[in-house]
Protein backbone atom coordinates (compact mmCIF):
# COMPACT_ATOMS: atom_id res chain seq x y z
CA UNK A 1 0.00 0.00 0.00
CA UNK A 2 2.93 2.35 0.70
CA UNK A 3 4.10 2.24 -2.91
CA UNK A 4 0.56 3.02 -4.05
CA UNK A 5 0.24 6.01 -1.73
CA UNK A 6 3.60 7.45 -2.72
CA UNK A 7 2.71 7.22 -6.41
CA UNK A 8 -0.53 9.22 -6.08
CA UNK A 9 -0.38 13.02 -6.43
CA UNK A 10 -1.19 15.06 -3.33
CA UNK A 11 -4.89 15.96 -3.12
CA UNK A 12 -6.11 12.90 -5.03
CA UNK A 13 -8.27 10.02 -3.80
CA UNK A 14 -7.08 6.44 -4.09
CA UNK A 15 -9.47 3.53 -4.09
CA UNK A 16 -11.16 1.37 -3.60
CA UNK A 17 -8.21 -0.47 -2.04
CA UNK A 18 -8.69 -3.87 -0.41
CA UNK A 19 -7.62 -3.94 3.25
CA UNK A 20 -5.19 -6.52 4.57
CA UNK A 21 -6.55 -10.04 4.95
CA UNK A 22 -9.52 -9.12 2.78
CA UNK A 23 -11.36 -7.33 5.60
CA UNK A 24 -13.09 -4.79 3.41
CA UNK A 25 -12.34 -1.92 1.07
CA UNK A 26 -11.19 1.64 1.77
CA UNK A 27 -10.67 4.96 -0.04
CA UNK A 28 -7.70 7.14 0.86
CA UNK A 29 -7.12 10.86 0.35
CA UNK A 30 -3.47 11.90 0.12
CA UNK A 31 -3.35 15.26 1.96
CA UNK A 32 0.41 15.69 2.26
CA UNK A 33 3.66 13.79 2.48
CA UNK A 34 5.97 14.16 5.44
CA UNK A 35 9.59 13.39 4.62
CA UNK A 36 11.17 10.62 6.64
CA UNK A 37 13.57 11.84 9.33
CA UNK A 38 16.44 9.93 10.82
CA UNK A 39 16.75 10.27 14.57
CA UNK A 40 20.15 11.19 16.03
CA UNK A 41 22.28 8.30 17.27
CA UNK A 42 22.08 9.57 20.85
CA UNK A 43 18.30 9.28 20.75
CA UNK A 44 18.07 5.78 19.27
CA UNK A 45 21.07 4.20 21.04
CA UNK A 46 19.22 3.37 24.30
CA UNK A 47 16.28 1.88 22.36
CA UNK A 48 18.55 -0.23 20.17
CA UNK A 49 20.53 -1.48 23.16
CA UNK A 50 17.30 -2.36 24.98
CA UNK A 51 16.05 -4.35 21.97
CA UNK A 52 19.38 -6.18 21.65
CA UNK A 53 19.43 -7.04 25.34
CA UNK A 54 15.85 -8.30 25.12
CA UNK A 55 16.70 -10.48 22.12
CA UNK A 56 19.82 -11.83 23.82
CA UNK A 57 17.79 -12.58 26.95
CA UNK A 58 15.10 -14.43 24.94
CA UNK A 59 17.78 -16.38 23.06
CA UNK A 60 19.46 -17.40 26.33
CA UNK A 61 16.15 -18.49 27.83
CA UNK A 62 15.28 -20.54 24.75
CA UNK A 63 18.73 -22.17 24.74
CA UNK A 64 18.39 -23.08 28.41
CA UNK A 65 14.87 -24.45 27.87
CA UNK A 66 16.12 -26.64 25.03
CA UNK A 67 18.95 -27.94 27.24
CA UNK A 68 16.53 -28.72 30.08
CA UNK A 69 14.13 -30.49 27.70
CA UNK A 70 16.96 -32.69 26.40
CA UNK A 71 18.28 -33.41 29.89
CA UNK A 72 14.98 -34.11 31.66
CA UNK A 73 12.72 -35.13 28.76
CA UNK A 74 9.54 -33.83 30.39
CA UNK A 75 6.33 -35.76 29.94
CA UNK A 76 3.54 -33.73 28.37
CA UNK A 77 -0.01 -34.57 29.39
CA UNK A 78 -2.75 -33.73 26.92
CA UNK A 79 -5.11 -32.94 29.76
CA UNK A 80 -2.38 -31.39 31.89
CA UNK A 81 -4.57 -29.30 34.19
CA UNK A 82 -6.90 -32.20 34.91
CA UNK A 83 -3.93 -34.47 35.61
CA UNK A 84 -2.34 -31.96 37.96
CA UNK A 85 -5.60 -31.53 39.86
CA UNK A 86 -6.08 -35.31 40.05
CA UNK A 87 -2.56 -35.78 41.46
CA UNK A 88 -3.06 -32.88 43.90
CA UNK A 89 -6.24 -34.49 45.24
CA UNK A 90 -4.44 -37.81 45.65
CA UNK A 91 -1.62 -36.05 47.46
CA UNK A 92 -4.02 -34.26 49.79
CA UNK A 93 -5.81 -37.55 50.61
CA UNK A 94 -2.50 -39.20 51.48
CA UNK A 95 -1.59 -36.58 54.10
Amino acid sequence: MDSLLFSVPIGEVVGPVEKKAGRGWIFLLVNKRIPEKLSPYEVVEPKVLERLRGKKKRDLIETELERLRREYQPEVFEDGIKEILRRWKQYKKGK
